[in-house]
C-alpha cells in the first residue's frame, strides 16, 4: 500500500521522488478527510480528461488549426487533443468536436472561451 501511495504522491507532486510518505502518514496529515478528497478529485480529473477533436483538414488548417492545437497544448495540457480530417463545418473557422457537438473557432480567444464554457 505504501509503495502505491508513494507513486501517487510523487505523480501529483505532493512529495518529491526521493521523499518517503512515512512521515506524512505518521504526522496524520495523510488521514485528513479533506486531503484524501482532494487527492481522489485530482485522480478523477486525470482519468476523465476532456477530449477535443480538432479538424486538421486543408480548409481548417489554412484557417489556423495548428495555432489552435499549439495553444491548447500549451495552455491546457490536461486536455486530450485528437485530430480529424474534415468535420464538415469549415466555413466559419476551425471546427472543434466535443461530445458530438461541433463548434467553430477563429482564434485562440475563441478556443479559450469555448473551453471555459465546456468546463
Amino acid at each position: 500500500m505504501n509503495n502505491f501511495l508513494q507513486k501517487i504522491f510523487c505523480f501529483y507532486d505532493v512529495i518529491s521522488p526521493d521523499e518517503t510518505i512515512i512521515p506524512l502518514i505518521e504526522t496524520r496529515s495523510f488521514h485528513s478527510k479533506n486531503f484524501l478528497i482532494l487527492l481522489v478529485t485530482e485522480i478523477t480529473k486525470r482519468w476523465k480528461r476532456m477530449q477535443l477533436t480538432i479538424c486538421v483538414g486543408s480548409c481548417c488548417y489554412s484557417k489556423g488549426a495548428q495555432e489552435i492545437i499549439d495553444f491548447v497544448k500549451f495552455k491546457y495540457p490536461e486536455i486530450e487533443i485528437q485530430g480529424a480530417f474534415c468535420l464538415g463545418n469549415c466555413s466559419q473557422g476551425v471546427s472543434i468536436n466535443y461530445n458530438g457537438k461541433i463548434s467553430q473557432v477563429k482564434n485562440t480567444k475563441d478556443i479559450e472561451k469555448l473551453i471555459k464554457e465546456l468546463k
